[in-house]
């Protein structure tokens, strides 16, 4: 019996996701494998609202599935492999009654702590101002864009100017840090953006700021 998949238009079960994300990553190559199998896969249609896809199963089968479906359940599953990571090396918090729970950052990740370690580092639920209204290590639940990488940034500046710019920002966030951000590795959040714009026009520049890109992410 030839081997067949179930991939209905909303992929459901982790073993669709999983077949699904393979054949997603393999489009150009037109063949992949799965469970120590060999199938290949042709794109009769590929939009924002679906992917059309003619398999080889032994014998042939058209499958349908709903593009929106898979990028909100990659998009979750990041979410949450982020979270769990986080949860690592972040100040969380696990108290369920406070009234500040649901807006918060820290017990969001809180959520997503594993139950493996004996220990996380957490709020102090003695503390006066926990589970208050005044929390004063509240972190708010929300998302902003960050610039990445600074390879490009000082292509359209002078050359003295370009260097007296690069020195203060190296004076200003160190040098290791100053390079993972010029390199891409480390993210800039919107204040570490105002503080490179504040020494930009101090130094001169009243130009446009050339970051390579941007990303979402949480405000940590």
């Amino acid at each position: 019996m030839p081997v067949r998949y179930n991939l209905r238009p909303i992929v459901a079960s982790s073993h669709q996701f999983e077949t699904f994300e393979l054949l997603v990553r393999t489009l150009q190559t037109g063949s992949f494998k799965h469970k120590n199998c060999q199938y290949e896969a042709f794109v009769l249609m590929f939009n924002e609202f679906s992917l059309v896809l003619l398999c080889c199963f032994c014998n042939f089968a058209v499958i349908t599935i709903s593009y929106n479906s898979y990028m909100k359940k990659s998009n979750e599953q990041r979410e949450a492999d982020v979270l769990r990571e986080k949860a690592n090396h972040y100040l969380i918090c696990f108290l369920d009654r406070c009234p500040l729970r649901d807006r918060c950052l820290r017990y969001l990740v809180g959520q997503h702590a594993s139950s493996e370690p004996w220990a996380h580092t957490s709020i102090n639920p003695l503390h006066a101002s926990v589970q208050t209204a005044e929390c004063a290590m509240f972190r708010p639940n929300v998302r902003v864009v960050k610039k990445k990488g600074m390879m490009h940034f000082y292509h359209d500046m002078p050359g003295y100017m370009e260097n007296n710019i690069r020195q203060a920002l190296i004076r200003l966030f160190k040098r290791t840090y100053y390079f993972e951000m010029r390199r891409g590795d480390r993210l800039i959040t919107p204040e570490q953006q105002q503080q490179i714009e504040q020494v930009c026009r101090r130094h001169g520049w009243q130009g446009e700021l050339n970051y390579d890109g941007e990303e979402e992410d949480w405000a940590w």
